[in-house]
């Protein structure tokens, strides 16, 4: 029979440092998804900034420049997408803006739900989901 240890014991064995398998098995979610998941979260956060960067000088356009929310660690890929649509999406906490091609998009953990010239929303599911939630700037 297998032991299981908690993510505490696993910590204390590995010098307060949690280790990748333990990060693994807290949420269901491989190494891999984790880490896509706090890329997609950094762009976010990224374009958050940006945004409030043109409020405060009392810019806001009606179309921002705002970086793709894709998994992708090595995507720079920049779009544009209304400040009002922006703020929309936003409001979910599992919603992110890529790219609008396919390659921008981890069916694995994602479904495409709406899909616009210069853009696409994707809305994480399931684990992703939750991690996503977690992860949400806004929260």
């Amino acid at each position: 029979m297998a032991s299981t240890k908690s993510s505490a014991a696993i910590r204390a064995e590995t010098n307060g440092r949690t280790s990748p398998m333990a990060e693994s098995a807290d949420t269901g979610l491989s190494v891999s998804e984790k880490r896509a998941a706090r890329n997609q979260s950094l762009f976010r956060e990224v374009n958050e900034r940006m945004r409030e960067m043109a409020r405060h000088e009392d810019w806001y356009p009606v179309e921002q420049e705002a970086f793709c929310e894709c998994a992708d660690e090595s995507c720079m890929r920049r779009i544009m997408v209304g400040g009002a649509e922006y703020e929309r999406i936003r409001e979910h906490g599992t919603w992110f803006v890529v790219a609008p091609n396919d390659g921008h998009v981890a069916p694995q953990a994602e479904l495409v739900i709406e899909r616009h010239e210069t853009y696409w929303v994707v809305e994480k599911v399931r684990k992703a989901a939750a991690l996503a939630d977690e992860l949400d700037p806004r929260d």
